[in-house]
């Protein structure tokens, strides 16, 4: 008995020792449980850079809710390793890093269009702001296209920054380490000038050991960001590199683009977020077809923006339904269709693009560029927000396809960054830009439901046209409404002629057509067809009244295409108008800041007011100046009602006079509306009205000579309808309805009369 305890001891105690061997070294906390988050101080008004934390700390900055991870690809790898355990995940921490910058935004003599600070926590973007391009108009501020975005806790005293295109997190073997804030070691010289446009970054990932014994290191990241001289994209070259002598299962995410400054404008905020993708039977030659996630793209209201909150913004339902589509053909033994493929995905304002693209290079002279999509890369695109209403902000993310590493293998996941103009002339002169379809980016909308988005772009082509020939934008916009003008003369002077004769003749035929009231004002029907007899045989035409509406009808498209155009158009963007005259003779009689029609995307500024006295108003908006175009417009309408108004010979009725004061009220209160307008959209406005004006007076003086000559009361022969044709056809089927109702009433009648004599 005492042997076969002493036996049952050892056992035990072997089980033990085996039990507490396989568990040193794993992960204490349970399967989930995130290491603990630190937040990170940030002074009021002053954005401090965080501290670095302990190595074997995972320090992921506390993250706002984030929508689910977008379904898995549908390509999985054949040899998955994710079974083989490892030791918890770890980031060797290189000590403080510096923070290097390339490119230039110098105005004179700089090769480069860009300048890059980067951060080194996640070896991400801190800012990166545009050489030819500036944030102010009268001075060179290069303008901001991406930084760093601050997340506020509570306290308004804390937070934590976002970096666009900065490492998000990497998962070996099902074990994922968040990267936030984690310190890259910076393999390039801080101190040399531009490093020739190039950093390079590397940060290792082990699994972790006792104390007293150095970590065991599994994975190297390695990050070349890249600068050319000329071009507008950062380009990113990065590896994942197998370090152990065995397979790895490896998925990385990183941050995309992110949301730019919050710049409210006249139609009100204009950031927006794309998705373009190459649908191959649209167009077999892979040319994007864009697609627009959020409903109404651009013209999509921020809060509704913020409020739709999709798993995924790709793979999405689309994709979804063509890889049902894929699954189904395959089933049948039919063709099988090609899948979507990701051209870029882009954080947009009014005037400027951040896009994520894969790294293409362009093609040799004489050959086309071969596309190449972005979901090779990173088939998953998701997002982050925080805030709430226009103050929201978006930061795209993307994560890799799941990677299979041999021992000492090693696999790329290169990337770039389109940061710059929406501009056509930047697009069609770059074969990478053109073949990735960014022409899409150029879109011309107006926030409602109408867009007349090609006779836009013919503006705009236009508008260029007469910039060249007159080498100035003001004027330019001055040309290209009196040419709008002279192309529609013809049908404005047809209308307003045939309203004027239709007017007389109906004053002419007053007489009879009260006493028709009088004899048929039981019988509305009969009244009907007796005035329309009666219009027969004086040959008036009653659409005359209605032809006096078609040029408003015709000119609204161009309206609304020229609104968006003069809108949207980057090459209006701090261009002053009339060879900058106001300015500079301003600043030779030593008056230096006046901005009056120094920007035509922007209000005119004519009086400006001290900040102290700048107010809102409901439908003006920020009142900071007083505007010269706007008063000057609501002046020149009020003279074009003046005039255009036909002199009034009977009095009119209540409900008229009703008509009249509503029409006066509107196209008086059109101007209060554009008070902040672009002065470009005003400026044209303006001219368009004052050309209305005189093609006014040009019609009236036609219409006097005609009368004088005793044309204008002259009837004028009917032409008779070619037999079989349209008008032939009409007419006849108008005679046959009439006689139809005539039959019909003579019956009602007759049936009535021999009721009443049954009765």
């Amino acid at each position: 008995m005492r042997r076969t305890l002493i036996t049952m001891l050892l056992v035990a105690s072997s089980l033990a020792v085996v039990f507490a061997l396989s568990q040193y070294g794993k992960d204490p906390k349970p399967d989930g449980e995130q290491p603990p988050e630190t937040k990170l101080p940030v002074a009021t008004g002053q954005a401090e850079t965080p501290t670095a934390a302990p190595a074997e700390v995972d320090t992921q900055a506390e993250q706002p809710p984030a929508p689910q991870p977008a379904p898995a690809p549908t390509e999985t790898p054949a040899t998955d390793n994710a079974s083989q355990e490892i030791g918890k995940l770890i980031a060797i921490d290189p000590g403080d890093q510096p923070e290097p910058v390339i490119g230039s935004s110098d105005e004179q003599d700089n090769p480069y269009k860009m300048r890059v600070e980067f951060s080194k926590w996640n070896a991400g973007i801190a800012h990166l702001e545009l050489a030819d391009y500036s944030d102010d108009a009268l001075e060179h501020i290069p303008y901001p296209v991406q930084s760093k975005l601050l997340v506020k806790t509570t306290s308004e005293t804390d937070g934590y920054y976002y970096y666009p295109f900065g490492a998000k997190s990497v998962t070996i073997n099902d074990q994922t380490l968040v990267l936030n804030y984690k310190q890259w070691e910076l393999l390039t010289d801080p101190l040399a000038q531009n490093n020739d446009g190039e950093v390079r970054y590397q940060l290792t990932i082990a699994e972790s050991a006792p104390e007293g014994e150095q970590p065991k290191p599994l994975l190297r990241l390695e990050r070349t960001f890249r600068v050319l001289p000329g071009r507008y994209d950062l380009q990113l070259e990065q590896k994942v590199v197998n370090l152990t002598d065995r397979p790895l299962v490896v998925q990385f995410e990183q941050y995309g683009p992110g949301d730019m400054a919050y710049r409210p404008s006249y139609m009100g905020d204009r950031r927006g977020m794309n998705v373009a993708y190459a649908d191959p039977e649209y167009d077999p030659n892979r040319m994007v077809k864009n697609f627009k996630l959020m409903p109404g793209g651009q013209g999509t209201p921020r809060k509704k923006l913020m409020a739709e909150q999709p798993e995924g913004l790709w793979p999405n339902k689309k994709f979804e339904q063509r890889a049902e589509e894929v699954l189904q053909a395959r089933r049948s033994g039919d063709v099988v269709p090609e899948q979507y493929e990701v051209a870029f995905v882009a954080m947009t304002n009014r005037y400027f693009a951040a896009a994520a693209i894969p790294l293409m290079a362009p093609a040799p002279e004489g050959q086309p560029t071969t596309f190449k999509a972005l979901n090779e890369v990173f088939p998953t695109v998701g997002r982050v927000t925080w805030g709430q209403g226009e103050r929201a902000t978006l930061l795209l993310t993307m994560e890799s396809k799941r990677l299979s590493l041999a021992a000492g293998g090693e696999a790329s996941l290169d990337v770039a960054l389109f940061a710059g103009p929406k501009s056509q002339k930047v697009f069609d002169a770059d074969p990478v830009y053109t073949r990735l379809g960014f022409e899409h980016l150029v879109v011309y909308e107006t926030g409602c439901c109408l867009s007349f988005n090609g006779i836009a772009k013919f503006m705009h082509w236009l508008l260029d046209l007469f910039h060249v020939a007159v080498r100035d934008w003001g004027l330019a916009i001055i040309v290209l409404t009196l040419i709008v003008r002279a192309i529609l003369h013809p049908i404005t002077k047809k209308s307003q002629l045939n309203m004027m004769r239709f007017a007389k003749q109906m004053q002419t035929l007053q007489p009879e057509i009260e006493k028709l009231k009088k004899k048929h004002k039981d019988d509305s029907q009969k009244l009907n067809q007796e005035m329309m007899k009666l219009y027969r045989e004086k040959n008036v035409n009653p659409a005359g009244m209605a032809m006096g509406c078609l040029p408003m009808f015709l000119q609204t498209p161009i309206w609304i295409a020229l609104w968006a155009m003069l809108f949207y158009a980057i090459d209006l963007r701090h261009t002053p108008a009339f060879f900058d005259f106001f300015h500079r003779t301003a600043e030779n009689l030593g008056y230096v800041g006046w901005r009056f029609l120094t920007d035509l995307a922007d209000k005119d500024r004519f009086i400006p007011l001290p900040e102290s006295v700048h107010f809102s108003l409901p439908v003006i908006g920020k009142f900071e100046a007083i505007n010269l175009l706007p008063i000057m417009l609501m002046f020149t309408y009020w003279a074009q009602q003046k005039f255009m108004q036909p002199p009034q010979t009977t009095e009119l009725s209540d409900q008229a006079k009703t008509q009249q004061k509503i029409m006066k009220f509107m196209l008086l209160s059109f101007p209060v509306i554009l008070f902040n307008a672009p002065s470009g959209l005003t400026l044209y406005m303006l001219a368009s009205s004052i050309s209305g004006i005189i093609d006014g007076k040009i019609v009236r003086k036609k219409l006097k000579q005609m009368e004088e000559r005793g044309e204008f009361d002259k009837p004028r022969p009917r032409k008779a309808p070619k037999p079989g044709g349209f008008l032939d056809r009409m007419q006849k089927a108008a005679e046959a309805k009439q006689r139809e109702m005539q039959e019909m009433q003579r019956r009602q009648a007759g049936g009535g009369k021999g009721k009443k004599r049954r009765r």
